[in-house]
């Protein structure tokens, strides 16, 4: 086995929270979306988007 932990890089999860915004922007930009409609629930969006609910939650807080 090798354990070489410098392999190993930090996955930004930042980037997982702007792709999920981004994911969810284009969602609600879709025709025929109106305004003050709900979202689906989280974990909708989650499985929706292979995610877990808390990037689904980051992301709506992220702006």
């Amino acid at each position: 086995m090798h354990n070489d932990l410098s392999l190993l890089h930090p996955i930004a999860r930042q980037q997982s929270d702007t792709m999920v915004l981004d994911a969810l922007t284009r969602y609600v930009a879709q025709p025929g979306t109106r305004v003050g409609e709900k979202l689906p629930p989280e974990s909708i969006l989650a499985e929706g988007l292979a995610v877990s609910r808390n990037t689904v939650r980051e992301a709506l807080k992220f702006r």
